[in-house]
């Protein structure tokens, strides 16, 4: 399979981007250095649009389904469920067409065009320091989601998304001082332990529902993991504590909380975490607390729009804790459905605790779910290098 590497880095105002790709062969080719006709303000901009792909109205088809990673025909309402999927995917779908089409006419167009003809199941490892866009999304092929226009003749299918034919992993430059091999190293050699933090309040939502995310979570622990490879905790006080902590002896902390951020795309945004109605962290309070985690950690941060660092703000969550030597993040890119979080985060502990390297267990789970008609899994990004696992043994 070929492997690219994208590099998008500010200079001044401006914002270059760097492509080199070896191809399955063994053959390599570099890129000569380009810049995006877009400043960084205008990026932000458009950045911030997409945690509007799918609005909450469509995303609530996914709190009545008793299983959230289920196909539509597995569910009592296999016509109704499908129709609501296929709502979600077609808005997915435009959205990448429309973003592939900007890049590329914003001076991205011979780049794009080569990562495109990349076989299914290559690499594309992306380090930024001011452009994290959803890659997973992009497709090349044009679609409409407009009933009044006419139809592309060669309309997009889901699985020409990037995201179903390509593991992507990215780098978010973050001015930690610690050295990513180092931590790479420091997580293998430590047997999995996951932290599996909860919001007590979340059920409040879900009560005699079909699918209620805390108790999901709660089974789930006991089912999968024991006490020797991880914990659940419910309470924000200890919960807090660990986080601050130089003990914390995680090699993958999952938050499932409340998240939000005032003004995703401003130097002056607000982001917080709240664990629950009366206990919250913001990344300036989170800063002041000088520890270290000891294995290297994945961070799984379960919460809405949190696991996306700003283009305009340096106080991210993810910021802090990779200097407190967190290896890696995973995040969300838009208002995720809770129900689904909880299934699609339980499945990615699962996966990790048996040792798959997560690039690959997050690829194959986003396939499965774009076989299903269900568009969800594109904005999950994994913030670590994707050949990341742990010891098994």
């Amino acid at each position: 399979m070929s492997d690219a590497q994208l590099s998008i880095t500010t200079e001044g105002s401006e914002i270059k981007v760097q492509c080199k790709i070896e191809q399955a062969n063994g053959s390599k080719k570099a890129y000569p250095q380009t810049s995006l006709s877009v400043d960084r303000t205008a990026l932000a901009h458009r950045i911030g649009k997409i945690k509007d792909v799918l609005s909450e109205d469509m995303t609530n088809i996914w709190a009545s389904l008793p299983d959230p990673l289920a196909n539509p025909k597995d569910t009592n309402k296999p016509d109704y469920v499908a129709k609501s999927f296929k709502k979600c995917m077609d808005s997915t779908l435009s959205e990448g067409s429309t973003l592939f089409r900007e890049l590329s006419d914003n001076g991205l167009e011979e780049i794009m065009c080569e990562l495109d003809k990349m076989e299914n199941g290559s690499t594309i490892s992306i380090d930024t320091d001011v452009a994290f866009l959803p890659f997973e999304i992009l497709t090349s092929k044009q679609f409409l989601n407009n009933p009044n226009l006419p139809k592309p003749k060669n309309p997009s299918e889901p699985q020409d998304m990037w995201g179903y034919r390509f593991i992507i992993d990215y780098y978010v430059k973050t001015n930690s001082p610690h050295d990513v091999g180092a931590l790479k190293a420091a997580h293998l050699s430590n047997k999995p332990f996951v932290g599996v933090n909860l919001n007590p309040t979340i059920d409040d939502a879900f009560k005699n529902k079909v699918f209620e995310p805390l108790k999901f979570h709660k089974i789930f622990y006991q089912n999968e993991i024991t006490n020797a490879h991880g914990e659940v905790d419910l309470d924000p006080a200890s919960i807090l504590e660990k986080l601050v902590s130089d003990e914390y002896q995680a090699t993958l902390i999952y938050l499932y909380c409340h998240g939000s951020n005032s003004n995703p795309f401003e130097i002056n945004n607000d982001e917080r975490l709240e664990f629950d109605e009366n206990t919250t962290l913001s990344p300036g309070e989170f800063r002041k607390f000088d520890n270290e985690y000891p294995h290297a950690p994945i961070v799984f941060l379960n919460s809405c729009l949190s696991g996306q660092p700003s283009p305009l703000s340096f106080t991210s969550f993810q910021a802090v804790f990779c200097r407190k030597k967190a290896l890696g993040f995973i995040g969300t890119a838009i208002n995720m459905p809770a129900t689904f979080a909880a299934a699609f985060g339980c499945h990615l502990i699962r996966d990790y605790l048996k040792g798959a390297q997560l690039g690959a267990a997050i690829w194959k789970l986003r396939r499965e779910l774009i076989e299903n008609g269900n568009p969800l899994g594109l904005f999950y990004a994994l913030q670590c290098p994707a050949d990341v696992c742990v010891a098994t043994s």
